[in-house]
């Protein structure tokens, strides 16, 4: 790490190998990086704590956990996009580097970092059920976001009423299957309401309810024949 003079990108990759080893100054070294708002800086220090991560074959310790954590929380504004090809119609935060590029919050799920789950929880709240944090809960397996998660959909489906294009499909069919991986049933009269949706059918399948059994039969007696506002979907 101290020797690559170079090349940014490597050196914190390297810092990332060299903190797992416990070396103190490589940790403050991707700690220091994370001060920046440059593009490159910012999208190389996400990589370095997406290794970071990684790099333990058990759940990584409380301080990588901050650091990542923090990254995914930070929400100042990418600066050095103009000296980049990248054209966004809004400003970048950091935060969204470190979801939508690293996936970072997918990766604290996929780990189990318990610690994490506060703030996960307030981060899929604020980002509008965005995929990563959706997947986070979803790998996590942690009960305690199922409220916000309810709450999501149902403000999704209202959405989605009499709309002809598919503009929140995704994200209701992401918040059904972490839904139904959680078992939850709280959500089966909200799931049962909206059997048009496949993703529905499986997360009911899932959480296993047996009350849900007319419905089903009645939708397969009708062949898969749904009317939704006065139009026919199968």
């Amino acid at each position: 790490m101290a020797a690559e003079k170079a090349v940014p990108a490597l050196r914190l990759l390297y810092a990332a190998e060299a903190a797992v080893c416990g070396s103190e100054t490589a940790a403050l070294e991707i700690l220091e990086s994370m001060k920046s708002t440059d593009y490159h800086t910012v999208s190389d220090t996400c990589s370095a704590i997406r290794m970071l991560l990684h790099d333990w074959n058990t759940e990584p310790p409380a301080w990588a956990v901050e650091l990542a954590m923090a990254v995914v929380a930070d929400d100042r504004y990418v600066t050095g996009l103009e000296k980049t090809n990248i054209r966004s119609v809004e400003p970048l935060r950091i935060s969204y580097i470190a979801d939508e590029h690293e996936s970072i919050p997918y990766s604290l799920g996929d780990l189990k970092c318990r610690a994490a789950v506060p703030m996960l929880i307030e981060r899929l709240r604020k980002s509008n059920a965005s995929r990563g944090y959706i997947m986070a809960r979803h790998s996590m397996g942690d009960e305690r976001a199922i409220p916000s998660m309810l709450r999501f959909l149902e403000s999704l489906l209202k959405d989605q009423k009499g709309r002809d294009e598919e503009s929140n499909t995704d994200r209701l069919e992401r918040l059904m299957s972490a839904l139904g991986a959680l078992k939850a049933k709280d959500a089966v009269p909200l799931l049962v309401g909206h059997l048009e949706y496949p993703e529905a059918i499986r997360a009911l399948e899932w959480i296993g309810d047996t009350h849900v059994l007319p419905a089903l039969r009645a939708l397969a007696e009708k062949k898969g024949a749904i009317v939704v506002d006065g139009r026919k979907v199968t």
